[in-house]
């Protein structure tokens, strides 16, 4: 039987991708699922030949994946771009071909056949560089459709494109397998392999841990939710241990009960009681923080007598720099210094881990006695602390996190297809009319409609996407994600310092970003240079005030008068920055010239803390 076999590969510079075995049927599509996107993109730079292997072989019916004969049997589908800006769209999808050939009526026509088949429309005389990020994807679809390759490989395309495009795209692929292509679609979110309704591969750290059927999984995806997150690790490396860990194989029972009972509290609760009991200790306390914002952003205790050390926020972070095991005894002349107040413990134990770039976990064990540890007290602290930091990082996959997720990926796919929708009758609406004028006012008022639904969109993709637990986006990834949208029409610079948004004003601080930014691009005909658009924040520490500036280099505003401009505009543009800047920040605004518009905005610090009051002690 004909297969794509991948046998024990390790890449030259690879950390992850070590010993890794694979095959697949050829002419099916399957989806290689695996939680690290690292992993993931390493197999892919192993496929695309950008690293080398140290040992395994990669072969597809038979014959060396990765020798030159190969090359063309072999297309790629992701977020990177693979077009050529300068040619048509025609010429791209038929680029084997010589620019004659491909400008031939014979190739023409095969042009419109491929756009029947597919069910896509595009314009295939435009040039890719003026075509929209979404647009060259499809343009890059129909190549591959084109080329039949022995083997495609796909990245998480939809979280890239529309509903009705991916829906299309799906066709496609099983047009391709019917003709002989093999795909390999790779995955990191198991949210996505319902949408593709096809055999999934699991991987986890490195090692295929079985198949799953696309019945299975869509009769009931709570397993692979699991298994993702670590659970089979959890059951599987704990079986094996011996009768003195019978405590912590109750705790594997229950620990993912009290996950899933939407509160992440409850399974550190029951962690912390598993160490109380196996290293015989007074009391164990977890510290969960965050470290963008120097915050505990909780602290839980376990005690038998209701005493216990709480630790001074400079210590969390002193400790919380350290590496390894921490030991506390009242014998050390600053062990005081640790703790808000006096403590009649004699010994504490602490052991910091990073859970991620914006988490960090402590959990310190106490003892009223002298204890002296040993390196089984080590192993077991360090083990525990490891598996809490797994349903940490873990935890938005898991109970309200799990539904919050959810509701942002559903929102956005909702909103994906409003923009489908409003689309379609974008291109009914102008068949129906004849007067150019008129045409070009509801060209205007559905762009910017539509402009605004995407960014509503984009923000809610971004929220599926964070993993921190604190309620907080850092400004400067909004803004990026927004700029996207334009950058084959400016080129937006950002200087932005360290400023984090809470979740729900996000999108109020996209939608006044997108407003300014289409403004200055509608508003300027720019033909000698491509438009540059300046973005900065910074924070003044004395006022206690963000200031956010957009500069561009275009034409500004008419008699250097911007607010008379704007109140004097029919658009909604005022209206957003009105409410959002003006209403919901009780901020101020300015508009004016120098060397082009500039929007000088001003936000007090306190408009942007989270609707929700939590308790947290500020780590000074």
């Amino acid at each position: 039987m004909s297969v794509l076999k991948i046998d024990h590969i390790t890449g030259v510079s690879t950390r992850r991708v070590k010993d890794f075995s694979y095959s697949q049927p050829t002419g099916q599509t399957q989806i290689l699922l695996c939680p690290s996107v690292k992993f993931l993109s390493e197999l892919q730079e192993i496929l695309q030949r950008k690293t080398a292997l140290v040992r395994g072989s990669v072969t597809l019916d038979g014959k060396n994946y990765l020798s030159n004969s190969m090359r063309g049997e072999i297309q790629i589908i992701d977020s990177g771009e693979r077009l050529f800006p300068d040619l048509s769209v025609v010429e791209n999808v038929f680029s084997d071909k010589s620019f004659v050939l491909a400008r031939s009526k014979r190739y023409q026509e095969r042009f419109t056949q491929i756009l029947r088949e597919t069910d896509y429309r595009i314009n295939g005389d435009l040039l890719v560089k003026n075509l929209s990020g979404e647009q060259r994807k499809i343009a890059e679809i129909l190549h591959c459709y084109y080329m039949k390759p022995r083997l495609l490989i796909v990245r998480e395309l939809s979280s890239i494109v529309s509903y009705g495009v991916f829906l299309r795209f799906q066709k496609v692929l099983d047009m391709l397998n019917s003709s002989g292509t093999t795909v390999l679609y790779l995955m990191s979110q198991w949210e996505e392999t319902l949408k593709v309704s096809k055999d999934i591969s699991l991987i986890i750290n490195g090692q295929n841990q079985g198949e799953y059927s696309a019945d299975e999984v869509r009769r009931d995806p709570s397993e692979l939710c699991y298994i993702t997150m670590g659970a089979r690790h959890f059951q599987e490396k704990y079986n094996q241990e011996d009768r003195e860990y019978d405590l912590f194989r109750t705790l594997v029972t229950n620990a993912p009960k009290a996950a899933a009972g939407h509160n992440i509290r409850n399974t550190l609760q029951m962690f912390a009681n598993y160490l109380l009991q196996m290293l015989d200790a007074d009391s164990v306390v977890t510290y969960l923080v965050d470290k963008r914002l120097n915050k505990t952003l909780e602290n839980i205790a376990q005690t038998k007598n209701d005493e216990y050390p709480n630790l001074e926020p400079e210590m969390i972070r002193d400790i919380l720099d350290k590496n390894g095991l921490v030991y506390l005894t009242q014998n050390d002349l600053s062990f005081s210094r640790y703790f808000i107040k006096q403590t009649t413990n004699q010994t504490v134990l602490c052991y910091p881990v990073n859970v991620n770039e914006s988490l960090a976990l402590l959990v310190q064990v106490g003892y009223l006695r002298h204890y002296t540890y040993t390196d089984r007290d080590t192993v077991i602290i360090e083990w525990v602390a490891q598996e809490m930091s797994v349903f940490i990082e873990n935890s938005r996959l898991m109970g309200s996190s799990v539904l919050l997720r959810e509701s942002h990926h559903r929102i956005k796919n909702n909103l994906q297809i409003i923009v489908s929708l409003m689309e379609m009758e974008r291109e009914n609406s102008f068949s129906q009319i004849s007067d150019e004028s008129t045409k070009k006012e509801m060209e205007d008022a559905f762009d910017s409609a539509i402009g605004r639904i995407k960014c509503i969109a984009q923000i809610h993709d971004l929220l599926t996407k964070e993993n921190a637990q604190s309620s907080f986006m850092d400004m400067h990834m909004i803004v990026k994600s927004v700029s996207a949208f334009y950058q084959d029409a400016a080129a937006v610079n950002l200087y932005f310092e360290s400023i984090y948004v809470p979740y729900s004003k996000a999108v109020s601080v996209a939608l006044v970003i997108n407003e300014i930014i289409s403004n200055s691009i509608k508003h300027n005909s720019m033909d000698s240079e491509k438009m540059t658009i300046d973005i900065t924040a910074t924070v003044d520490l004395h006022s206690q005030t963000i200031h956010l500036t957009c500069k561009d280099n275009g034409v500004g505003y008419p008699c250097g008068n911007g607010m008379e401009y704007y109140s004097q505009s029919e658009g909604l543009g005022m209206l957003v920055i009105d409410s959002v800047i003006g209403m919901e920040f009780e901020g101020e605004y300015h508009f004016y010239n120098k060397n082009g518009a500039v929007v000088d905005m001003i936000i007090p610090q306190k408009a942007l803390l989270p609707i929700e009051k939590r308790e947290v002690n500020e780590i000074k």
